[in-house]
């Protein structure tokens, strides 16, 4: 959210305001939205909310420091009493992420703080209790020196952050324990390319463990069987898990999370290069799974998948070298299947139509993009081999040589369609895009990129 409503006129200030105005429709439109802010009869809807201090305060909780100081140039009833643009948005905002706000905050302590040279206590300074009380999303991604570590060892102490995002830091057990204690409201953890969280440092999450419901540990190498053995011994409680790029991830690690996660809705393991886990896989309450870049994907593979994760209703093997008869396998076992990603399977022979099964019908989202040689010939026997009434809301044909009459074909067929992807295909002219808007303005058609 931001508020993009600070103008530096290009016109002399000696000119008379309204000659300003009359020259300068951005001012022009900002006085006309808000210089009604004191005069109640002639408020709009939008300055009738940010006339209500407690409102105001609360929209700016969700800024970024700069877009607050870019607002507060608009009236100077939206700034703080004591400290301007400090005091009332500390107090109230919900988000803060260091790594794109930090030098902002930092610029603005030291105008105010001249004295202060040593940038660690410049940080503890800057982020304390007092600052920022009503904090529930933290981001402290990437820090690039030890000024950081203040921060996370003594610092933190507002009690009702939700979610802590600490990706690609150095952090060590010690110090993830340490927030840990000092978030007792925590549900979300991002820890995503954290190199130094092993089976150690998982362990520690024991202090929060009954309270995670959300943890992202895709690319740490150090993800191995001990450490998916932790995670199901302390994460009991886990709904989402992110183990994306863990080369370690194997067979008999995915059974411990079988046991000690069963309440997961969400799992990703795309790039995982175990051929066999697909049997372990056995989340009774799992509806989005994604295998893309995955290998071993065969009819067995899928036959255990239906059997182990019966309720799934997202599923993405994107680039997974699916054959004909895993596909076939797919579309006629998973009832409750609603997202299907099928991109990059070009060893699928859409020639054959059976590999649509009874059940696909129900498919609301697919995509088929990147499909080596899907044409116009395919995506009508598609449309014809469907169940019908074809169900879909969201679809991508992007990279594929499909033209304009099959496009026709399925939109016709498609009575629920929304949203149809034709980016990348050298068949479609962007002209013709228009056309199909007009004729069938319920479909949004994306043909941005055209080759």
């Amino acid at each position: 959210m931001g508020l993009a409503i600070a103008y530096k006129s290009p016109i002399s200030s000696t000119q008379p305001p309204a000659i300003q105005s009359l020259r300068n429709p951005k001012r022009r439109l900002i006085e006309a939205g808000f210089s009604s802010i004191k005069s109640p009869p002639l408020c709009s809807a939008v300055s009738q909310v940010f006339a209500i201090m407690a409102l105001r305060y609360h929209i700016f909780s969700y800024l970024r420091f700069r877009e607050v100081g870019l607002a507060e140039r608009v009236s100077c009833e939206w700034r703080g009493d004591e400290h301007p643009g400090l005091v009332h948005y500390h107090k109230n905002r919900r988000t803060l992420s260091v790594p794109t706000e930090g030098e902002d905050l930092l610029r603005a302590y030291r105008s105010q703080n001249p004295q202060s040279h040593c940038a660690t206590v410049i940080w503890e300074e800057i982020f304390t209790l007092a600052r920022f009380p009503q904090l529930t999303r933290l981001n402290l991604s990437e820090p690039e020196d030890e000024a950081y570590m203040p921060f996370l060892e003594s610092s933190v102490q507002t009690p009702y952050v939700h979610t802590l995002t600490l990706s690609r830091s150095h952090l060590t057990e010690a110090h993830l324990l340490l927030l840990l204690q000092k978030l007792p409201s925590l549900h979300t953890l991002k820890l995503k390319k954290c190199y130094n969280i092993d089976q150690t440092a998982v362990l520690s999450l024991a202090v929060r463990g009954s309270s995670l419901i959300s943890l992202n540990l895709a690319e740490c190498p150090g993800i191995n069987e001990a450490t998916l053995q932790a995670i199901a011994a302390v994460c009991t409680q886990l709904k989402h898990l992110d183990l994306s790029w863990c080369p370690k991830v194997n067979k008999k690690g995915i059974k411990f999370l079988s046991k000690g996660c069963s309440s997961l809705t969400s799992l990703h393991l795309k790039g995982n290069s175990e051929e066999k886990k697909y049997s372990k896989l056995i989340f009774h309450q799992l509806k989005t799974l994604n295998l893309s870049w995955s290998r071993g994907l065969n009819k067995s593979g899928i036959e255990s998948l239906a059997k182990g994760c019966s309720s799934l209703t997202s599923l993405d093997v994107s680039f997974s070298s699916l054959n004909t008869a895993s596909l076939r396998a797919l579309t006629s076992m998973f009832s409750q299947l609603k997202a299907l990603n099928l991109s990059g399977n070009s060893k699928v022979d859409h020639k054959d139509g059976s590999i649509w099964g009874s059940r696909s019908n129900a498919l609301t989202f697919l995509d088929l993009s990147h499909c080596q040689g899907f044409d116009d010939q395919n995506l009508q026997i598609f449309t014809n081999a469907c169940p019908q009434p074809i169900s879909l809301i969201q679809m991508n044909v992007s990279y594929s040589k499909v033209t304009e009459a099959a496009i026709r074909i399925l939109v016709h067929a498609c009575s629920s369609l929304q949203f149809l992807n034709l980016s990348y295909c050298p068949q479609i002219e962007k002209s013709l895009t228009s056309s199909l808007e007009v004729e069938f303005p319920h479909v949004k058609i994306l043909c941005n990129e055209i080759l």
